[in-house]
């Protein structure tokens, strides 16, 4: 299904990035100079540049968040026809574990294992931040629900797949995603994508926008200090907790991030 069409799963843990770097990567077309996606549902989206188009699938093989999820195969197969030049998936769940992700795409019938696989990792401490501040700023879930052990896990995963240079996925770096513009053009060529630039300002809605700032940044989405938020909670309790109680994490996180990136330490 879709045989014609460039198919790219983006993978990441909450508040990792992932939304606002698929968003981006679907704009990475020749001729697309700015965020033009239109919606079809709360999941479903797309793009149209040139007579072509495109779609941006949020979660569509979690069909336990039902929203015709359940049926999405045959929904989606609908849409053959539109021949579509790029599909763009987000695959964000509790335990998106490398293994679980190959599984999950090899029962799909529109993805597969073969397709771009991307795993976007952000440094723990600005990613726990993150946790810590959107449960903060909604005040109706609880931590556990962000962050636990499985997620934990999770995380050190994605690190130890980045370290050991895993052959089966790309990675981006969302600390350097946000920073570097040549880092950007880099991965869309990697993935064989036109270098456009355009939505890097546009806020992901998914989640609430911002941990910190909702929407308010809707479309100066560099105005925001994505790399600083653990600033912000240097003095909680329970923040200081989650960094105390991951030194693994921690280990993988630096090396990543400060060690092979070549960047100040963050936190003491």
């Amino acid at each position: 299904m879709f045989d014609s069409s460039k198919k790219i799963v983006v993978s990441g843990l909450q508040r990792s990035g992932h939304h606002a770097v698929a968003i981006w990567l679907l704009h990475q077309q020749y001729g697309v100079r700015k965020f033009q996606i239109q919606t079809l549902s709360q999941w479903f989206f797309f793009l149209e540049s040139f007579n072509n188009i495109s779609y941006l699938l949020n979660n569509p093989l979690r069909p336990e968040e039902g929203e015709g999820k359940e049926h999405f195969e045959q929904l989606f197969a609908e849409y053959e026809y539109t021949q579509p030049e790029l599909i763009v998936m987000t695959h964000g769940v509790d335990d998106c574990k490398g293994e679980e992700i190959k599984e999950v795409l090899s029962k799909s019938g529109v993805f597969d294992i073969w397709c771009e696989k991307i795993i976007v990792l952000r440094d723990f401490y600005n990613w726990a931040a993150s946790c810590l501040g959107m449960v903060l700023r909604d005040g109706d879930k609880p931590l556990e629900q962000l962050f636990n052990e499985t997620h934990i896990q999770t995380y050190i995963d994605h690190c130890e797949r980045y370290l050991d240079d895993d052959p089966d996925f790309e990675f981006v770096l969302f600390n350097e995603w946000v920073e570097s513009k040549d880092y950007r053009k880099q991965i869309a060529e990697t993935i064989g994508l036109e270098f456009t630039d355009a939505a890097r300002e546009q806020t992901s809605i998914f989640g609430g926008g911002s941990s910190f700032d909702g929407l308010a940044h809707l479309k100066t989405a560099s105005q925001m200090n994505v790399n600083e938020r653990y600033l912000q909670l240097l003095d909680n309790p329970t923040y200081q907790k989650m960094i105390k109680s991951n030194p693994r994490a921690i280990k993988l996180s630096e090396r990543i991030f400060y060690e092979l990136c070549n960047k100040a330490h963050a936190f003491s």
